[in-house]
C-alpha cells in the first residue's frame, strides 16, 4: 500500500506541474490500473480512497482492468465512484499511446 500513497502524492505533482507549464485546459490525466494496482480502486481497502475521490474532481480519470477485475472475482460495483473500467487496462494504454497520449510513470 505504501506504492500506492507515493503514487497518489505524484499524480498531485504531475497534476500541478503539467497544468502550470501547458495551461489547465490543455492537460488531460488518466491513471489506469491493472494487476495489483487495482486494489486502489476498489471502495473496501483502498488506502488512497480519499485522494483519488479528490483527484477526480479535478477532471482526473481512473480507470480500471476488466481482466484483472475478473482474474480476482470482484465487479465493477466494488470500485470507487466515478472510476471507469475497461476490458483490458494494459490494452487501454496501447491505445491511448496510438491517439498520442504520452505515458508517464511516477
Amino acid at each position: 500500500y505504501r506504492d500506492s500513497i507515493r503514487s497518489m502524492n505524484g499524480v498531485g505533482i504531475f497534476r500541478d506541474a503539467l497544468q502550470k507549464f501547458y495551461g489547465i485546459d490543455n492537460v488531460k490525466i488518466a491513471i489506469v490500473g491493472y494487476g495489483d494496482g487495482m486494489k486502489a480502486f476498489y471502495k473496501k481497502g483502498s488506502p488512497v480512497r480519499e485522494r483519488i475521490e479528490s483527484h477526480l474532481k479535478y477532471e482526473i480519470e481512473f480507470i480500471g482492468c476488466g481482466n484483472t477485475m475478473t482474474a480476482t472475482q470482484r465487479s465493477p460495483d466494488e470500485l470507487i465512484p466515478g472510476v471507469k473500467h475497461v476490458t483490458a487496462g494494459i490494452a487501454e494504454i496501447v491505445e491511448r499511446q496510438l491517439q498520442g497520449w504520452i505515458y508517464v510513470r511516477p
